[in-house]
Parts: structure tokens; sequence; C-alpha cells
């Protein structure tokens, strides 16, 4: 049965859709999604003038009709989808000084699109083709047209921006990628959540909630928390919500009405900090499920406050972290309990000395179960009485448990070491020994004992935790082996378990308990959760994910097993290891210990490339999980080295830039923060972090194109290269960080005029130099050096800059330059071409004449072999062509010539593609049918030009050329 009859008449979309992973929501909430979006961008736009009321779409041709009741299903995953997308949003002002132009234009815009939009789907609708097709195909032409619009916008927001002035990005749902954002012609506020909540789910008619998942917002206060309280909930989590008051207590207990589940988790400031006898202060009635975290109080009746009102209906509690507790006297009230976790939960230890009334009324409590600890036989008085009073604290501690009959689940683990929490009284007899006053109990006295007891008053426990402790005592059998023959019982190595042997557990946790219990043989539980193989390990991260101290650890053991290459069950490890990076993303251990297991899971190409025995195992939606929560971590511990270094090396591993893309923007900015903190005497980050940071930064400029390059530039990649340029000269230091920053320069600025003039204005011709003259032996850094300048020198309105004594000089020198091959004497040559391009007017230095220069030229670029193998990589020859095309100055056309000629024969399968692409023939043609000046440079030009146009046709015709074929005129 699908929601479709009540969105707009027919559908395909059906329940199992809604089912789906919510990293990739079902076509319907993404549709329901848009729609919220755009409402709020509705809600947000209503200054900007427009004749027509713009009307709120959830597709392109769908309106989601007033008075609408969306099924509360899909209304959640609408919530959680927002959510998600929206907490992170950014929006960054933009000012133009032509914003009302700007607006009027864009209205008008926005009037032919809807009149273009309703052509289309009269021109689809009257195809006769199935819904399905006619919706791709309307998508289809909507983003090609939309791709258009933003390409008008961009050129005319960028007219209007020379003064520097920023645009409006939002990076939330439904917004362009980084550096291709959707202008909003008027400057508006910030928004957050509460934003978009209010106007969509304020009415509990159109939009129900019946589960509320607002756990780890910073943005949740109490006056929305009331507002979403009114759909009268059955499932709240506000977990790790800071400011939430005590007003939303308030708040609860007044819509508690349909309230089942309840999770305050560590929101406990809501919650009052004195109590009175019978003074319910949670008034929830039908509660079922309560989680309250780390919550420290020394008031005894403060636990029966808390849990009064709904003691008959609660069958779940969990108290992680609570204390101190004396006794856990107020558990007897919950005879329908079957899940109570008291992991971590801190005991007082304080036992006072009784009277023999007060003993008596003692008695009294315990009618059905005293447990009576063994005497060790030593008969010494005070022995004995710290037994007896020892006996006093652990029946008001297990002994209320043991009454819970009804009980499934008991977690009594601790992330604590059994060895530094031991439950034995002082010499006094009124506290516990130990370092730490208030303690997880971990080291119980006689703990076979005590296991068997509570394993055997609760007969219908499956799952059970004593991770953490010593329960498990040292592994010794309690019966021997003949006995336990004679009584035809299986052996267990855990004494306390014997009366399950033959009803195993379905779960049982031995993480990091005393004596490596998990890795004994006879063990009475289905799973395991334990340290000693692969399975246990999986086990334990799945049963602690919400457990940051224990999931270290856990990491921890799961990166072992990949570096030594035992892991086999490798999807499963990556979804796990993923929610749990997740889950705790301030938590820097678990960061680490996450980054390094899906460091040496991606590094086997098998496994990325979809091969060997688990098909498609990183396939492209579980690439962009990794990716994802890899920059993330990388975002927020971007001072932490071994974050960056576990976080660079993973994503090497994957393909640069491609894979990346979705993030692009946000990785550039972590690369950047994280080279320039490794500047300066007092390195944060070790060399080796500085190198392959540096080097993922040059392979996202590397093989872009566009305004991907201009968003590098603006994000600030120049200046940090010129930082880092700096530093090491300041040294002096010529190393791999040194080269590869003027190779990034060197991308960053291919075809990207505004990077080229960062370049010269935060002073790069001056470090030029300095490097020149530092090192002048470094055939590799002069490579990448001239490389640069040669795309400097392509913009003709900077090429007046290089036009000084000093510079000319220097470029005529490095012409006869025989370092790095042919390369450095190339690219020297292709600054002078281009500057001589502007012909003799624009040469306004004396020394060197311009005379010399081309002299030079002609004379290095004849001793250039044609067949010489090249260090460079060209997307156009644009530039080149343009130095064809002048006339006044033949040297130009000889090194723009001789360029086509050599790329063309060594790399013809990319560059003659690209020749024929941009229209170069004609103009080879054009040089070649040219009258002749009778100088052996046009010749020489002529040879050039028919050497290419043979080097095209023997491509074309043979697939090859023969590089040892003569080169004649």
């Amino acid at each position: 049965m699908g929601f479709h009859d009540n969105l707009y008449g027919s559908s395909y979309y059906n329940e199992e859709d809604l089912l789906q992973s919510d990293e990739y929501p079902p076509p319907l909430v993404n549709i329901c999604a848009r729609y919220c979006v755009n409402h709020l961008s509705k809600t947000l736009l209503e200054k900007i003038p427009s004749e027509e009321p713009i009307e709120p779409q959830i597709s392109s041709n769908f309106t989601l009709r007033p008075g609408v009741r969306l099924p509360s299903e899909l209304s959640e995953k609408i919530f959680c989808y927002l959510d998600k997308h929206t907490t992170t949003a950014e929006l960054l002002r933009y000012e133009s000084s032509s914003s009302s132009s700007s607006g009027g234009s864009s209205s008008s815009e926005d009037e032919d699109v809807e009149e273009q939009e309703n052509n289309d789907l009269r021109l689809i609708d009257a195809r006769g083709m199935p819904e399905r097709v006619i919706l791709e195909e309307f998508e289809r032409r909507r983003v090609a047209r939309q791709r258009r619009r933003r390409r008008r916008r961009r050129r005319r927001i960028e007219h209007n921006e020379r003064g520097g002035r920023r645009k409006m990005l939002w990076n939330g749902y439904g917004a362009a990628e980084p550096g291709d954002p959707e202008i909003i012609p008027e400057a508006i506020e910030v928004v957050g959540f509460d934003a978009i909540v209010q106007p969509l789910f304020g009415n509990p008619s159109h939009l129900p909630l019946t589960k509320l998942n607002l756990r780890d917002s910073t943005a949740l206060t109490d006056e929305l928390l009331c507002k979403l309280l009114v759909h009268k909930p059955r499932e709240l989590d506000i977990h790790d919500c800071p400011k939430l008051t005590s007003a939303s207590l308030d708040a609860i207990n007044s819509n508690s009405q349909n309230l089942v589940s309840l999770n305050i988790g560590s929101t406990t400031q809501l919650l009052p900090s004195v109590c009175t006898e019978n003074d319910y202060f949670l008034a929830t009635p039908k509660l079922m499920k309560l989680v309250v975290w780390n919550l420290n109080t020394n008031i005894p009746m403060y636990w029966s406050s808390l849990t009064g009102s709904f003691a008959v209906t609660l069958t779940s509690l969990d108290l992680s972290g609570c204390g101190e507790f004396e006794d856990f006297e107020f558990l007897r009230k919950f005879q329908r309990l079957r899940s109570l976790v008291l992991y971590n939960v801190l005991v007082s230890g304080r036992v006072v000395e009784e009277s023999d009334e007060d003993a008596m009324e003692d008695d009294q409590c315990y009618p059905h179960f005293v447990l009576v600890l063994e005497d060790d036989g030593s008969g010494d008085e005070n022995i004995v009485v710290h037994r007896r009073r020892l006996e006093k604290l652990v029946n008001k501690l297990v002994g209320p448990i043991c009454q819970l009959k009804e009980l499934r689940h008991l977690d009594i683990s601790t992330s604590v070491d059994p060895s530094s929490s031991s439950l034995a009284l002082s010499p006094n007899g009124n506290n516990l020994i130990g370092s730490v006053p208030l303690t997880p109990w971990s080291n119980y006295p006689n703990p076979n004992q005590i296991l068997s007891t509570i394993v055997q008053n609760l007969p219908n426990l499956t799952h059970l935790d004593i991770s953490g402790t010593n329960l498990a005592g040292r592994g010794v059998a309690v019966r021997g082996e003949q006995e336990a023959q004679a009584s035809n019982t299986r052996l267990c190595d855990i004494p306390g378990l014997n009366c399950r042997v033959d009803n195993p557990l379905e779960f049982l946790g031995l993480y990091g308990t005393a004596h490596d219990a998990s890795h004994r043989h006879c063990i009475p539980a289905k799973r395991v959760s334990g340290d000693k193989d692969e399975c246990q390990i999986l086990v334990a991260c799945e049963a602690y994910i919400h457990r940051h101290e224990v999931l270290e650890k856990v990491l921890n053991d799961l990166f072992h097993l990949f570096r030594s290459e035992r892991g086999t069950h490798i999807t499963q490890s990556l979804r796990l290891i993923l929610r749990a990076m997740n889950l705790h993303p301030s938590e820097k251990h678990v960061q680490i210990s996450g980054s390094a297991s899906l460091f040496y899971i991606v590094k086997n190409e098998q496994h990325v490339q979809g091969g060997g025995t688990e098909q498609e195992v990183i396939n492209p939606p579980m690439k962009r999980m990794i990716l994802s929560t890899i920059v993330n971590a990388m975002a927020i511990h971007k001072v932490d080295s071994t974050m960056a270094r576990n976080g660079c090396l993973t994503i090497c591993h994957f393909r640069i830039p491609q894979d990346v893309m979705f993030i692009y923007a946000k990785l550039v900015k972590i690369l950047l923060k994280i080279l320039g903190q490794s500047i300066g005497p007092h390195h944060r980050h070790e060399s080796f972090v500085e190198r392959i940071a540096i080097y993922l930064l040059n392979s996202l400029a590397c093989q872009v194109e566009g305004w991907h390059k201009r968003l590098v530039g603006d994000l600030g990649a120049m200046k940090r290269m010129l930082q880092l340029i700096r530093d090491r000269l300041s040294r002096p230091e010529c190393d791999d960080v040194m080269e590869i920053a003027w190779s990034t320069m060197w991308n960053v600025t291919d075809e990207t005029p505004e990077n080229c003039e960062k370049f010269l204005k935060n002073e790069g011709m001056v470090l030029f130099l300095k490097c020149l003259q530092t090192f002048p032996n470094k055939p590799e850094l002069l490579r990448n050096m001239m490389g640069l300048l040669g795309n400097v020198a392509e913009v003709g309105g900077l090429r007046n800059q290089l036009m000084t004594s000093e510079f000319i000089s220097v470029f005529c020198e490095l012409l006869d330059s025989t370092q790095d091959n042919i390369e450095v004497s190339y690219n020297a040559a292709g600054v002078l071409a281009h500057i001589l391009s502007d012909g003799q007017e624009a040469w306004t230095i004396t020394t060197p004449s311009r005379n010399v220069i081309q002299e030079s030229m002609v004379r290095n670029v004849n001793r250039w072999n044609i067949n010489s193998t090249r260090n460079i990589n060209y997307r156009s020859f644009e530039p080149i062509l343009r130095l064809l095309r002048i006339t006044h100055t033949r040297e130009c056309q000889l090194w723009a010539a001789w360029a086509l000629a050599n790329l063309t024969r060594v790399y013809p399968e990319k560059y003659v593609p690209l020749v024929e692409k941009e229209n170069g023939l004609p103009p080879l043609n054009d040089l070649i049918n040219e009258p002749g000046d009778e100088s052996q440079i046009h010749e020489n030009v002529k040879k050039y030009a028919r050497t290419t146009l043979r080097n095209v046709d023997e491509f074309n015709k043979k697939g090859k050329i023969d590089l040892s074929t003569y080169m004649d005129g």
C-alpha cells in the first residue's frame, strides 16, 4: 500500500522506497524535502519584489496541496533528512550595488522559466509516454535549464563583483555545489534549523511526527522543543542538547499523553537537582523506556522520584554512568522490567555500622534473597566482620536485581580495568579501598558465586554483559571432568555460567574482562563480544557503538586486524567503522583508530575496484560515505598530525579528483589549513604530513578546470603556497614541499587570470628571483617556476608587470639553460614569445634589447630536438594558436609552430585531437600558403607547420606516428 493517493493522485512509490538508508533517501523523501526547502526559500525571499507570488513546488511539476496530511513515517524521514542537511547550513551575505536591478532580471527570468516548464509539460505529456519517463525527461530539461540560468547569473554577478563583494552560498540541502552557487541578490540573515521546522512542522495536521530524534542538536532550544512537542510524540530523543533547561521538562510532562520512549541521555540539566519524597518530577504515565546518562546525585530518594510515575509500565531502563548509588532498592518496583543497563554506574561503597534493630528491618527487605559470601577459613575476627559488611553491601546492590524475574537484558559492564577498581572494605569498614572514592564497580568479591546467583535468579535472561569486570572468574571449572560426564553436562570455562551450558545466552559481553575470559573455549553463549578474533571484535563494535571509551579500544583491535591483513568481513567492518566515527565526531581517538582501519581497508586495490571475493565492496555510495567521514574528521581535528596523516593517506587511495568532487571545496580548505599550521618556527605537523597534504592539493588543482581553479585561488591557495616558499627560503631548504608549492601554483594559474593576478599581487616574482638565486641547480624547481610564469605571460593585462630589465634578463639567461632536458629553455621562450607578441611599442626597456631576445629565441628553438619527450600538460592550445597569428614578430610563430610539431609528434593520442577540436589546422595551412619573406625564420615556421599537419594526417590514418621519420622541409 503506497502513499501516492494522499499526495498527487498517482505514483510509482511504495513503502519499500521508504525503507532505504538515511544516507540515500527514497525519491519521495527527496521530492518532499525539496518542497520544504522551497517553502523555506519562499519565507526568506518575501522581501524581494515580484509581480507573481512564488508557488512552492515539491517537484518541477507537482504542488503539495494545502491541507494534505502525509503519513507519519514519511514526515519523520523528511524531518530527519532536513535536520541532517541544514544544521550545517552556511549562508554568506551577498552585497550588490545593483541588487534591485538584479532582482528585477531574476524575476523576469523566473517567469520565463515557469512558462517554459509549462510548455515542456504539455509537449512531453502529448507524446503519451509513461509517467516515470515523463518525470525523467522533464527533470533532465529542468536541470539543463537551471545550469544555463546559473551560468548567466554567475557572469552577471562576476561583472558586478569587481569590488571584492562576496557571493551568497547555501551549503545546505538543495543548494548548488561550492563554486557554482545559487545567487540571491539580496542580503539575508543566517538561517538555522528552527527557521525550517517552525513553518513546516508547526501544524501536526499536515506533517505529523510520532518520533522526534533531536539528539546532538546544539541549536535546540526550549521554545523550539515546545513547538515540536505539540505533535505529542511516542518517542523523544534529546541526548546532548546543551541549550535545554527545566522549561523543557515541563513541556515534556504537558505533552506526555503518548510518550512511551524518552532518551534524556546526557541532557540532565533539565532535571531538578533536589527532590522530596513522593515528588514525581517526570510525569509520563505510559513511559516504557527511559535513558539517563551520567547523572550524579547523593540524594537516596532521587531515583524513586525520577521513576515513580511509570514504575508499572517501565520495561527498559538505562542509567549508564549514573551515581552515586548506595543500593538499587528503587529497582524492586519495576516488576515488568525486561532491559536494565547499569554500565559504569558509580557505587559509593559506604557501609555504616547498624544496630540489631536496623539489621532486622533490613532483613525484612530481603525476604527472597540473601547472598552469603564464602568463608576463606582463616577464622580472623576482623576479616569475618569485614566479610559481613561486604555481604551487606553486595546484597543491597545485587539483591534487587535478582528480584527482576522478567529481566531479559542485563548490562553491568564497566570501562574500568578490573584490577584498578576493587570492592574491598577499608580497615574501618566504612568505605571502599581505592585511589578513587567514587568508581564503577568492576572487581567483585567471590565473582563466581555472585555471577551464578544472578543468573540462577533470572530465568528469562538472554543477554548479559559483564565486560570490564572479573565476574567471569579465573576459568577454573567448579566440577571435575568425571563429575561433569556423570551428570551428562558439558564443561564450562566460566564457572558462574555453569547453569546455562545447556541453555546458552543469545549474547554475552566479555570484552576487557579479567583473565582474558573471551579467549576461553567453552563459553555458553551464541554471540560473544571480546578481542579473541574478528567475529568477537565486530560483535563488540556493534554492541558498544555508543560508548566511545570502549569503542576506542575496539577500533584499535580492528585496526591491528586489518594491518596484519587478517580482516575478512570487509563490508560489515566498513559500516561499523563509519557509523562509529559519525556518532562520535569529537572523540579524537575514535577518529584516529577508525581512519587508520579505513586506510588499510581501502589501500587494497581489489576492494576499491570491486574485484576479489566480495564484488563491489567499496562501490560509489560507499566511497562517498568513507570520504565524507574522513573529511569531516579532518575538519574537526585539523590540528592533530596523526588524524591529518591518516586522512590524507586514505584519500590518496581514491581517484583524485573524481571521487572527491562532491566535497571539493571543504577538502581544499582543510588541506590549506593543515599546510598553514606547518609554517613558522613551531611546526605542528611533521614533514610527512606537509608533503602528503600539498601532494593532495596539487592533485586536486591539476585535473580540474574553470571555476574549480578559481575556487582554489579564492580559498587562499596562492597566498598559502607563497607562505610555504618564504618559509623554505628562510631556512634555506629546497625540499618536496617547495617544489610542489610551485607546481600547485602552476596548475592553479592555468587559464585562470584571477590566480595569475593573485600571484603577482603577493610578490610572487620577488620569490621567483630569490629561489633562482638560492637554488640555481634545481631543475625540477626551475621547470615548475617557469611553467607558472608561462601561464602569467598568457594573460595580456598582466604582461606589462613582467616588462622590467631584471625579469627579462633572467628569462634571456634561462633561454640557454640545458637543465631538465629542454623544459626550462622551452618555458622561458614561451614567456618571451607572449611578451614579444605585444609589439615593438610594448617593449619599454632598453636592456636587454628586443633584437637580442629575438636572436636568442631563434638560436635556442633551432637547437631543440623535435622528438624530445615533455613534462608538460596542455588542456588548450588557444594561447599557442594565438601566437601563430602574430605576423609582426616571426619569433612568436616559430616557438608556437615548434611546440605544435613536437607535441603532436611525441604525444599524438592526446594532442592531435586537441588541435583538430580547437580548429588549429586552418591557421597552420594559412602559414604554409602565406607568401614568404625570404627569411630563414619564416621558412622554419612553415617547416614546423607542415610537420604538424603531417603528424595529424599520419595519426588519423595509422593511429600512430613513426618517431624515426626524418623531418624535412
